[in-house]
């Protein structure tokens, strides 16, 4: 017994004839005009058409016929209705190949039916072979939607982009509310970044009725691309209302919209009302903070960013600028908490231990800090911060020869010139505090010679010769250089009037430092200024000077003497 034949039950077999010898009756009919009202049938018959107004059918029954509509008509050949039969009933149950052959015989009857033409291709298509089904198509008339969309399917199908894009406009010229058709030639032309067809094809699909939030977002964003802000904040608009909850990504982009525009209160307004809608759209949330960050409103970002942390947790990025928001508005224990955790999660990121050294450095836990700013380096060795921060914590340890180390190590890690001067500098200045002078000015020497106008090295390298009594004429050479790179700058004024009270040109030096104290409270330029006032005999306005300086330095010793004496 065969199992794989399908079993049709004889009732629907004989209900499926009897709609089927009707189906087939009135699309024979309907495609054979045009031919000659003689046809021979394959055993040799000769059957002419009526002249007079009724006609008879295969099976019997009279066709009225209208004289005044009366065209040649070409007789209804029994054999080419039993292939159209068969070929119906072939698809029924499955079976493409015989039914694209019953639907070819039928053709050889009928080669410009319409309706057979059209089965046959479908058939065709079903089979996998799309290039003769465009060959059948072709010959199809007239060329109307149903054969010009089947043929953009089989151009596609045969990976032929152009075919398919000739055939959509054409079915777009009969029915301009072809949505599949213009969906297809707005994506066409947008990969070619054709603008305006791209532009046309989605009007075109608005017009249709097409609503897609999605599809209106990107017209949205085309729209404002080619300066057309009025009608994309309209379509963006219809975006944000086709659906009853407002699509986020259009939300989204209409508010960027306003904001761009200088619109800020537009743009806050617009993603409030998203967020009212979904108020656990991360989007949303990142936008407005990123509103908020722009206006300096940390504050009123911060919600927001914690919000994205916490809707998405496994987002490590989200986590960290969480945590470095807490860090700039000083709630430290916050953003330790959150960076501490990213780092307990395995998260490898430099910038949580640089953060993590920073906080520490705030707390005044140096130790620690040194632990995470050694990490830092570790993971991001190039980066010329990394080695500043880890030399800073030893510094406040103590600790000058890991500080010099820890200089040296990073500037074997540097890729560029500015990033090792900056090693340099923080090397020439320990050497400087640590009285290592002759090792300090090489250094800085080095410096210049690699960069003449690094200002900062030209003003370090003179004081450090000007406070030492070194190379007087030299020191002010390089600080005068500084001073025409930065003329306002307190404290390379304080050195050249230094640097002046080294020479003995007090007058010159009085002027600098008084200029210099105008500049910055600092308590070493009014130290100076006093220092060069008790040498012009200034005395009463110099310990005035002193008085201000050990104000803000009161442990002071020199200060102190200076005012006793």
């Amino acid at each position: 017994m065969r199992t794989n034949v399908r079993h049709i039950p004889e009732s629907l077999i004989s209900t499926t004839i009897a709609v089927l010898l009707t189906l087939a009756t009135m699309i024979l009919l309907s495609g054979c005009g045009g031919k000659s009202s003689v046809a021979m049938s394959p055993a040799g018959e000769e059957r002419l058409s009526t002249e007079g107004r009724e006609t008879k059918a295969l099976d019997g029954s009279v066709v009225h016929v209208d004289q005044a509509d009366r065209a040649p008509v070409e007789p209804f050949d029994r054999y080419a209705f039993r292939h159209f039969e068969n070929a119906l009933l072939q698809e029924m149950i499955g079976d493409f190949h015989g039914a694209a052959e019953s639907y070819r015989r039928v053709l050889t009857y009928y080669p410009h039916s319409h309706e057979v033409g059209v089965y046959y291709a479908e058939t065709l298509m079903r089979l996998g072979y799309p290039e003769k089904a465009l060959v059948v198509l072709d010959s199809v008339r007239p060329q109307d939607e149903d054969v010009l969309y089947l043929k953009a399917g089989c151009y596609r199908a045969v990976n032929d982009v152009d075919g398919a894009k000739n055939a959509y406009l054409e079915l777009v010229k009969l029915d301009p509310q072809q949505i599949n058709a213009l969906a297809f030639l707005a994506n066409h032309y947008q990969r070619r970044n054709d603008i305006d067809s791209t532009l046309w094809a989605y009007r075109l699909l608005v017009k249709a009725g097409e609503s897609d939030p999605r599809m209106l977002n990107q017209l949205g964003r085309m729209l404002e691309q080619t300066g057309r802000v009025d009608e994309a904040k309209e379509v963006l608009w219809m975006a944000v209302r086709a659906t009853p909850i407002p699509h986020p990504l259009s939300v989204a982009t209409l508010g960027e919209l306003y904001d761009s525009r200088g619109q800020s209160d537009s743009a806050e307004m617009v993603f409030q009302l998203g967020l009212e809608a979904s108020p656990d759209n991360i989007l949303l949330h990142r936008e407005l903070a990123r509103l908020y960050f722009v206006q300096d409103s940390t504050l009123k970002a911060l919600p927001h960013m914690r919000a994205v942390a916490e809707l998405s947790p496994t987002d490590t990025d989200a986590a960290r600028r969480l945590g470095i928001v807490y860090f700039s508005l000083d709630s430290l224990v916050q953003a330790d908490s959150v960076l501490t955790a990213l780092v307990q999660s395995g998260d490898v990121d430099a910038r949580n231990h640089f953060y993590l050294g920073r906080i520490a450095v705030l707390q005044e836990e140096y130790e620690r800090a040194r632990d995470e700013f050694i990490v830092q380096s570790e993971l991001a060795e190039s980066s010329v911060d990394s080695w500043i921060d880890l030399g800073f914590a030893y510094r406040q340890l103590d600790a000058p020869e890991e500080e010099s180390a820890a200089y040296m190590r990073g500037l074997e890690k540097m890729r560029d010139e500015d990033s090792a001067i900056k090693l340099l500098f923080a090397l020439g200045t320990l050497l400087e505090r640590t009285q290592k002078i002759d090792s300090a000015v090489t250094v800085f020497e080095e410096i210049i010679k690699h960069n003449p106008d690094e200002h900062q090295a030209l003003n370090y390298l003179g004081y450090t010769l000007a406070d030492n009594d070194l190379r007087l004429e030299y020191a002010h050479e390089l600080i005068s250089r500084a001073i025409e790179l930065e003329p306002d700058n307190a404290a390379y004024l304080d050195s050249y009037g230094w640097v002046q009270f080294k020479r003995g040109e007090l007058d010159d030096a009085v002027t600098y430092l008084r200029r210099a104290a105008t500049l910055d409270n600092d308590p070493v330029i009014l130290d100076h200024l006093g220092d060069a006032l008790s040498a012009t005999g200034e005395q009463q306005e110099a310990r005035l000077w002193w008085q201000r300086a050990l104000e803000l330095q009161p442990d002071n010793q020199t200060l102190k003497e200076k005012l006793n004496r």
